[in-house]
């Protein structure tokens, strides 16, 4: 087999390193799918091709997917919802309001642990709305099923293939949350 790396005159004289290689079969259609990177050196080319080609051989490569979080949570809702009565169905829909409301235009492989962590201390602080309008904090008790729900979404995306792993998996609610939530719940009782 010859060198993988191609390399690319431009027209304005620039020269760049090209690699085209299989990534495996689409799971709907069968076909052959490619990926296609063009870096500026070799170096850098064959260091992306010697990664890309480990992680096919291993079946740990994720290909670039241009789905968004909400585009995700609706197929994970309707997966994950089958069978289930109504009013439980809306409340894992309702549980990820505020997921698509900070995060539902990113794409699904672009969220990082910062932003899953952003966005309980959002939820923490300002989440809550009043007459369409950003008021105080969510609940403890209300952020938890959020927090669940878009780990367990993560998990399914990350089986499927299409995350490399669950960002959300360590993200935590602040101790300092919890504390003054079950401070409050003895102070009522």
């Amino acid at each position: 087999m010859g060198d993988p790396i191609e390399k690319i005159e431009l027209k304005d004289g620039t020269t760049r390193y090209r690699f085209v290689i299989d990534i495996g079969r689409d799971p709907a259609t069968g076909k052959r799918r490619q990926l296609t990177k063009t870096y500026d050196t070799k170096k850098a080319a064959r260091a992306e091709y010697a990664k890309v080609k480990r992680q096919t051989d291993e079946g740990t490569f994720v290909g670039p997917d241009k789905t968004t979080v909400s585009a995700w949570l609706d197929t994970w809702l309707k997966s994950t919802t089958v069978g289930v009565e109504k009013a439980t169905a809306a409340n894992y829909a309702d549980a990820l309001l505020p997921v698509r409301e900070r995060l539902g235009e990113k794409r699904l492989q672009e969220v990082t642990e910062e932003d899953a962590d952003e966005l309980v201390s959002w939820m923490l602080t300002s989440g809550r709305k009043r007459g369409g309008k950003v008021g105080s904090g969510l609940s403890v008790r209300s952020v938890q099923p959020t927090l669940g729900r878009f780990r367990s979404s993560r998990n399914v995306a990350s089986r499927r293939g299409l995350v490399v792993r669950n960002i959300a998996w360590y993200t935590q609610i602040p101790r300092e949350a919890r504390r003054k939530a079950a401070a409050a719940a003895g102070a009522l009782e």
